[in-house]
């Protein structure tokens, strides 16, 4: 007879932050590899969420703010890119992304 496993309620809530500060640790050792472009524009896809739109004036001039140089169309394509290849971003379709994973907000608002 095969008994049904139960999970102690107070190690769920322990466990579940373990998993998430290894987790977290991943981007914090990814972070400062990043380009001060590709993590502009993480920061803009965090804070416009569905109303990210990567290519538009706006964007192009907090990327230029954040990066500290004048960002075109093609330089915000090559971070976007990188950021794709790494896991961190995905193309939703023509012109829209978003967070590969959610909890990457989570992790810029406690670490910053």
């Amino acid at each position: 007879m095969a008994r049904d496993f139960v999970f102690p309620r107070r190690s769920l809530p322990k466990n579940a932050i373990a998993a998430r500060e290894t987790y977290w640790a991943e981007f914090d050792a990814l972070w400062p590899a990043m380009t001060p472009l590709q993590q502009a524009v993480l920061k803009r896809i965090i804070s416009q969420g569905g109303r990210y739109r990567p290519f538009d004036a706006a964007s192009l001039a907090a990327y230029s703010a954040d990066a500290g140089q004048n960002i075109v169309a093609a330089d915000a394509q090559s971070a976007l890119d990188h950021l794709r290849d790494k896991g961190l971003v995905v193309r939703l379709e023509r012109g829209r992304y978003a967070l590969e994973d959610d909890s990457l907000a989570e992790w810029m608002a406690q670490r910053f």
